[in-house]
Formats: C-alpha cells, structure tokens, sequence
C-alpha cells in the first residue's frame, strides 16, 4: 500500500524537517537565565555548566538550576556577566565574572570571592585558559593581567600589550599564544620570555581565534581562513572549505573534538566539521534564514562527542553527530540539488556506483553512493514522452538490469545507464508487476498472467498457465494490485477488495489462515526457506513448504506499528523493517526489536511500500514521506558513552532533604515515621537525554525497575532495616553503564520494636501487674473499709436511736411503773386506782408519740422539707394546746418543695424540738413563736420566747444548748442562743440552703 502526500504539504515537510535532527537548541523558554551564552563547561560529574550575561546555570539534561548575584547575600556570585568557567577541584568551580573571581561549590551552589590581588578598579573579566598540571591559568582583558593560581600560590604578570581574545594556553609547555592586532603573532614561555612573529600583511580582516593543529595554527578571521606556520608560512585552505570561510562573518570560533573533527562557527552562517584534510565532512545552518542573525559566542565540545554552541541572542546549540546512524536525504541537509517532492516511490540500481531514485511528482535522481550525493537524472526525449503520468509506480529490476515501471495503465521498461525505453508506448497495460523466481518480470493483468523474456529481437510477453487465476479474478469482480514470487515460483496476490491467495501452477495453495482484511506488502525468504510477509497486521513468519502460519508479530511483541512496508537482510541473520512508526532493526533470534526514528536521522517516521533496496555494495534503502536513508548494516553504531547517575534532590514526607549535607555522610537515616523518600536524579548523557533512563534497585525492598531520567524514585512506607540504592544510567540507545552504589539508606527500628522498648514494655507490664494487684487488694480493703463504716453507722444509729429511746422512754416507762405501784397499792387497800390509771394512759400516749419521732427522726432516707416543718408545727402546737402560753408558728405558706437530707432533718428536728420543749418549761412566756425563712441562699429556724429570758435555766444546766450547737456545727450551720432585748428567749438557728441537702 502506498501513501500518498499531497503537493499542499510539501512546503510544511520541508519546514518540519529542515532542523537537522542532531540539533538541539535551548533557550531562555528552556529556563537558561539569558539568550546570550558565552562559556559552556561539562563538570567532572557530567553536568554542563553554562555562561551567561545575566546568570551561570547548570543543565542535566532536563532541567537548569540558575545561580545569580543578589546584593543581599554574600555567598551568591560577585556579578551575573560570566566571562570564564573551569573546574578547580572535585568540588568547586572557577567562575570569572565582570567584577571579580568567584569560588563556586558545586554542592551547596554558594561562592566566595578569590582574592587577586589587583583593586577593585582593575579586578574583574578574568578568561579561563586553561591548566597547565595543576595550575589555573586566567588572563584579564579589562587589565591586561596573567593570573597563575596553584597550589603554591599565585602570581600576577601585566602584559604590555593591548587587549586580546584570541588566545591559546598549551597544557603541556605552558606557553601561551596570542594574536595581536593587526599581525604579530606574540608568545609567552612558561619562563616568562617572549617570543614575536610577525605574519605577512595581506587582506584577511580581523582575525578572532586560533586552532592549533599540530605545528600549524589554523587562523580564523571575520573575513577568511587560513594556515599558517613558522616554516611553511601562509598556507590556503582546499578549495570548498575556502569558500565557505571566505564568507564574511563577524566572528568565527573553532574548536577540536575529542575525535579529532576540527569544529568551525561562523557568525551568521552556523558551524562546519572539518575532518583532518581540513574538509568540510558536514555542515549545520543551525537557524533558517527567517530566524537570523545568528551571532556565534563560542564552540566548546563535551565528553560525550557533542558540540555546543552559544550565541548571542539565540541560546545554546547543541549539536550531536553521533545520534545520526544512517545516511540520509532529504530537505535541509544543503544538498547541491533538491527534488521538487521528496515522496519516494522506489529504488533500482542505475549503475555499479548510482542509484536511480524515483520520487513522487518529484521526477527521478541518481544517488551516487561514493559521494552520497544526489542529482537529477535527464531521461532522453522519448522516454519523458511516453512517460508523461506523474503517478510512476516502482522501480522494479529482473535479471537483465532493466528498469521496469508502470502506472496505472501502463508498463514501462527502461535500459539501465542510459535510460532508453525498452518497450513502445502503451504496449504492456497491466495491474501489477512482481519478479519471477527465475528472475524475469511477471505481469499480471485481467487476462492473466505474462513472463516479459529478453530476446535477440528485443522483449516479449509470454503467457503463464493462468486459466484458474483468472475464473477467480472475474468471480471476484476484480484484478489484484499487489503480487509478490517466492522462490518456488509461489504467488501471493491481494487487492484493497480482495483477500490475500497464494496460487501455484494456475491452482490455488492454502496458506494462513490470514483474516480478510490483511494485505501484504512484502514477501521475504529467510535463509532456512520459511517466508517472511509484511502488511498492515504486522509481521509474519510462514512455513517455507505449507506456509502455515508460525509466529505472528505485532505491536505487542515490540513492533512500533502494526503497518509494515518491508524488510531487508542485515547479512547477520537480522532484518532491517520499514514502518509507520520508524525503522526496525528486528533480531528473530532474541525476538527482538529496536526502533530509530528521527531523532537518529531517519527522513521522518513514516515510510512507504516498494521504497527499499538492497544495492550491489550491501547498502540498505528505506524511502518514506521526506526523503530517503541510506546504511551499511554493519555499520550502525550505538552510542557507548556511559550515562552517569548523580543525586540532584531528595524529600522526606515532602520535606526538602539538604543533600549537600550528605556529601560527607555515608549514609541517610530516616526516622520510621518519615519514611516515604523521593530522589530525583539526573541521567548525565547530553547527546540524546530526552531518551535516557535509569535502572535501580534497593535490595531486600526493590527489584530492578527502568524508568524515565524525569521520574524520580518513590520509596514508601520502608521497613525497618539497612539499605544500598544501585542505579544504572541508560543512554538513549539503550546502552547502560555499570551498576554502582549511589546512596545508602538505614531505617532505624521504631522505638516500639527496639529492645529497650521491650524492656520497658516488661518492666511496665510487671508494674501493671503489680498495680493490678495492688488496686484489687487496696478495693478490697476499701470495701471492708465501707462495709465497717456501714457498720460503724449502723452501730451509731442504733446507739442514737437506743439513746433516743432510753432518753425518751426510759424516765417515762419507770413512771408508769411507779403509777403501776401505786395503783396496785390502792386497789390492795380496797380503793379505785383511777387517777394512777389516767395518769398512766396520759403518759403511755406520750411515750408513742415520742416512739413514733424517734423512728422518723432515724429514718436514713431523709424526707421533704415542707412535711418536717409540719412536723415541727403539730409539734410545738401539741405541746402548748391546753397551757396557758399562746404557741405562733410563722413557716411559709405554702410549705416551701424541696428535699431535705436525713441529717439536716434530724438536726432541724431536734433543735426545734429542745428549743420548743425548754420554752414550754422554762420560759414561763405566754407567747411563744417559731419562724423558718429562706432568703437567697441562706436559711434561719427561730424560736423565741416573751418569758424570764434566763440562759442558765435550759434544761440541764446548759447541756441542751450545747447539744444543739453540735447538731448545728454538723450541719456547717450557726446556732445563736440568748436573751432578747425586748425580754424573753430566743435560739437562731441559720445556714446555707445547701446544708438542707445533708
């Protein structure tokens, strides 16, 4: 199946693709601080630190941490305009500024400031050339003073000459290099002599840097470019590389790579690699013109084999030459000449070094495989006549080397070389076109089936037995587009409508089972005589004689896509497919796949079907959509440079963790109730980190897992125990480096299940124990303690009650018996014991009525306060009924509704009782009054007399009183006994309300 690009998205192919695929641009939307770089330097740890005007940020690859001045605090960089970087140790970096020389630690991110010894006038803008051992060597143009730190010290040299910025430091020797305007060459020895050549005065402009290549410097100016040494002189550069240095340009700047590639950025016109014939092998415009200028700061390449560039105004670059694994063409590679569409329909070989090329609309190209350049190819006259569709399906080539074609009417046969039509105009309809196992070209159309045989008199068709095939074709209602010829002479045809059949001598074969709508694209024989098919449901594996169904391939099995154009042998026993997602490297016996796109050069992500080819040299083609990519399969390389792993932060329950601080510590405790850790980690490979990851595990907590450089590590709820995080980095092809340690990690056993805890748990569980006990016993006691309290009162309460009745009844009880007496003796004398008898009747109710207050006095439940002033009323009114003293009782009306304790109603009781008692016998009044009144939260019981008014004359000598005052006290009342002023008695008994409830 051929995909076909429309002509209105030419022009946004081109655009999309015209940034080379190994550029990588990064820019203050990226997070650099500023647009303007001007240093660049890759650390020992493998982060890349870049120079600005307005700040120094450190890259990982995915993020940039950006170190400024802030006036406020003394340990940020003296000023943000960075003039020069270098490492000094493990630690720390030197950083040039505008105002002075910073120390940075790398690990805390904080600077001090390094004393020169120039003033702050003069002091600033130092350059880092470099080292000589263990010497830093940095030179000032702002003062014209050579800087030689080390670790015995350091020494200042002014120069007496002018200013300069082009300048080289030999590591070894010490001497350094400058070129001084407008042409002396000056050298200073590391013994401090001076040496002074002057070169040849001839136009070649203002010259900015100086490559040395050997015994020769490779000058470069804002004009030109040239050689030059001491012996030889002037020297002119080849040809091509001259003309693209003689281009003007405001500044151009080189540097060498760590594979020799001798690297060129011209202002304006983007960066050249040279190889060491001072050959242009490639160049990067770096920006179309739209986005220009472009004004080049410098070129400076890393560990891994990238390049950066910086600009003024632009950003960084960077390029990465090894992410490119195969050749290619296709827009923006500066090729000489450009097809009008890039849509690539086939290839066939033209000759023993060319490729005939055939692009959609696009006419055809030669690709000549020794320059690997592209030119278009000039058809004699005849030819273009009879080719005149645009719509050119194939090539296909037989055994002869001819060139066949069709569209879709037509079939087309062109001599190789010379490009002469074979075949006249129209001859050959057909429907589709396929390579026999003999090798001549098979047609089919809806007649049948053709062999196109070479003969002395030119080509002929001869008819295949097809009888069958074509009964089949007219029951279908349709004629196949698509056919392929195994080498058993086996052939698979499909059509949009039409299922896939295989047929053999005009019979058709069983093979499969395929479901309908599958297609083929290709047919493949492995090298043991299974077939290979592709087509839109992946990749299949048939048996070479029943061509059953083996191995079905697809998405799920590591295929990017599950429509498949073709596959071509490697030569190892691998497959290389093209596909809608990519280019497959396909190893069947590992099972598996390894997809490039175009991150590693390939012309875009789509392919197209019949657009491969396998040259005479081994050279694999793939076309697709935007060009095509051209290999060796041996030599495709991966990218061996290590991805280093480092720390860059950590959290601990999403608190920040200063992981400066574990630089010198060895390991990193987390408490048990703070052991959910997050690290982030930056996977330091630049030439494609967008693709790398890293591999960890924590044994005895985390198996080996993969995940993306972005994604940190998340480490929750970790037991108790003593742990090593290993990581690997991974490279983005997949290659990784070696496991190492990276952080060691100990949980502290919770103090609940360390053993002093268990000790402790068993020194408090004896003491519960023993408190247990100790509360049983002591509850134990407690209730025998209440039980002989109950008795105790118990016992009181008898004694109260027994002394109450002994007090009450006792006197009363022997009257009785004397009246009993003397009644006896009256009726022994024969008279009437009436008046004993009466007398004992009077007395014996009293007694009950006393044995009655008694009883309620003792009850223990207490009462209602309303029923004992009642109480206290029926008593003192009985007691004066029939006396001479008038009794005037003043208590609330209604009874006041409140509960009274048994305390306080025995105690008010008697109280009132003794006082009511005493009046009656004592006070000789003829008005006696008791009074009972609540007022807020205190109460008073009166009782007062009118009579004699004498304290001495209570009952008893003044017991009763004392009895009363007692029954008061228990109750946290006052009782006030005396006379009153306007004669007679009165008792006051008072307290709070809330000794009621006693």
């Amino acid at each position: 199946m051929i995909r076909r690009l429309s002509p209105l998205l030419y022009p946004f192919a081109f655009t999309a693709a015209a940034q080379q695929a190994e550029v990588t641009r990064y820019d203050v939307a990226d997070g650099l601080p500023q647009s303007m770089v001007n240093h660049v330097l890759q650390d020992r740890d493998g982060f890349i630190w870049l120079g600005t005007g307005d700040g120094l940020a450190r890259f990982d690859g995915q993020r940039f941490v950006v170190y400024k001045h802030d006036p406020r605090d003394s340990t940020t960089l003296s000023h943000n305009s960075i003039w020069g970087l270098a490492e000094k140790d493990e630690r720390h970096l030197w950083v040039g500024t505008r105002s002075g020389l910073d120390v940075l630690d790398r690990r805390t991110g904080r600077s001090s400031r390094h004393a020169t010894g120039l003033t702050p006038d003069e002091d600033g803008c130092w350059m880092m050339l470099g080292n000589t051992g263990s010497v830093q060597v940095c030179y000032s143009p702002l003062s014209g003073h050579l800087l030689w730190i080390g670790p015995q010290g350091q020494r200042l040299r002014r120069l007496r000459h002018q200013a300069c910025y082009a300048m080289h430091l030999d590591g070894t020797s010490g001497a350094i290099t400058q070129f001084l305007l407008p042409d002396t060459l000056l050298t200073i020895k590391a013994d401090g002599r001076e040496q002074v050549v002057t070169l040849p005065k001839q136009k070649q402009g203002r010259t900015m840097d100086l490559v040395p290549l050997g015994d020769r410097w490779l000058m470069l100016s804002d004009q030109s470019a040239w050689l030059w040494s001491p012996t030889r002189g002037r020297e002119p550069l080849p040809a091509t590389t001259q003309a693209w240095m003689d281009r003007p340009s405001v500044k151009k700047l080189g540097a060498i790579a760590g594979d020799g590639g001798i690297w060129v950025g011209s202002s304006g016109h983007g960066v050249a690699v040279l190889d060491t014939a001072l050959r242009i092998i490639r160049s990067y415009p770096l920006l179309p013109p739209t986005d220009r200028p472009l004004n080049i700061t410098m070129v400076t390449p890393d560990r891994q084999g990238n390049i950066w560039v910086g600009t003024d105004g632009k950003g960084v670059f960077k390029i990465a030459p090894q992410r490119i694994k195969f050749g290619r063409a296709m827009p923006g590679q500066g090729l000489p000449w450009e097809p009008f569409s890039w849509f690539v329909r086939g290839f066939a070989p033209w000759d023993d070094h060319r490729v005939l090329v055939n692009f959609y609309q696009g006419g055809f190209a030669l690709f000549d495989e020794h320059t690997h350049t592209l030119e278009p190819l000039h058809l004699p006259a005849g030819t273009r006549r009879a080719m005149v569709h645009h719509d050119l399906i194939g090539p296909w080539t037989d055994r002869h080397g001819t060139i066949w074609l069709r569209d879709p009417w037509r079939v087309f046969a062109l001599e190789p070389g010379s490009g002469r039509s074979l075949l006249e105009p129209g001859a050959l309809p057909g429907n589709a076109l396929a390579r026999g196992s003999d090798g001549d070209m098979v047609l089919l159309d809806r007649h049948g089936l053709r062999a196109m045989r070479h003969a002395a008199s030119g080509i002929e068709a001869e008819a295949l037995p097809s009888i069958r095939l074509v009964q089949w074709m007219d029951s279908m209602g349709t004629v196949p587009d698509h056919m392929a010829i195994d080498a058993r002479g086996r052939i698979f045809l499909c059509h949009a409508t039409a299922p896939i059949t295989v047929w053999s001598q005009d019979a058709r074969i069983p093979a499969g089972p395929f479901h309908r709508d599958v297609r083929f694209t290709m047919v493949a024989i492995a090298t043991d005589g299974d077939v290979w098919m592709t087509g839109n449901d992946g990749l299949y594996l048939l048996d070479g004689a029943s061509l059953a169904v083996k191995r079905h391939y697809t998405v799920h099995d590591g295929l990017p896509d599950q429509y498949l154009y073709a596959m071509l042998p490697a030569g190892d026993g691998t497959w290389w497919i093209s596909t809608n997602r990519g280019l497959c490297h396909f190893d069947p016996r590992q099972e598996r796949f390894v997809t490039h796109g175009p991150q590693d050069g390939l012309q875009s992500m789509e392919f197209n079907s019949m657009a491969w080819h396998r040259s005479a040299s081994g050279r694999l083609y793939f076309g697709g959509i935007n060009g095509f990519n051209h290999f060796m399969p041996g030599g495709i390389r991966l990218d061996r440079d290590t991805a280093h792993v480092v720390i860059t932060g950590m959290a601990a329950q999403d608190e920040t963790i200063d992981i400066t601080t574990l630089a010198d510590s060895e390991t990193l405790v987390l408490p048990h109730d703070r052991n959910h850790l997050r690290i982030d980690l930056a996977v330091l490979e630049f030439t494609a980190p967008a693709r790398n990851h890293y591999r960890y595990r924590i044994e005895g907590y985390a198996d080996w897992s993969t995940h993306p450089a972005r994604q940190p590590i998340q480490l929750t709820n970790m037991p108790a125990g003593a742990y090593v995080l290993e990581v690997a980095g991974i490279n983005g092809d997949g290659l990784g480096s070696a496991p190492r340690a990276l952080l060691r990690i100990n949980v502290p056993l919770p103090f609940t299940a360390s053993p002093v805890f268990f000790a402790l748990l068993g020194m408090l569980t004896i003491a519960g124990l023993g408190g247990a006990i100790f509360l049983g016993y002591r509850q134990r006691i407690e209730r025998r303690m209440e039980r002989s309290a109950q008795e105790v009162k118990e016992l009181r309460i008898r004694a109260r009650i027994a002394q109450d009745l002994h007090d009450d009844l006792g006197s009363g009880l022997a009257r009785i018996t004397a009246l009993a007496r003397q009644a006896e003796k009256r009726a022994d004398a024969g008279e009437v014991p009436s008046e004993p008898v009466g007398r004992m009747k009077a007395l014996s109710q009293e007694l009950m009525d006393g044995l009655r207050d008694v009883v309620w006095v003792n009850d223990p439940r207490g009462g209602e306060l309303a029923t004992l002033l009642i109480r206290i009323r029926d008593h003192a009114q009985d007691l004066f009924e029939g006396t001479e003293t008038r009794c005037l009782v003043d208590f609330p009306m209604p009874p006041p509704e409140r509960p009274i304790g048994p305390v306080a109603k025995r105690a008010l009781y008697l109280i009132a009782k003794e006082a009511a008692h005493n009046a009656s016998k004592y006070s000789g009044a003829a008005e006696v009054a008791l009074r009972f009144r609540i007022a807020g939260d205190r109460f008073e019981l009166v009782v007062e007399d009118d009579g004699r008014g004498k304290a001495d004359a209570v009952q008893g000598g003044g017991h009763g009183l004392r009895n009363m005052r007692e029954r008061a006290a228990e109750l946290g009342c006052t009782c006030e006994a005396g006379p009153r002023i306007e004669g007679g008695f009165r008792l006051l008994l008072a307290g709070p309300v809330a000794a009621l409830d006693l």
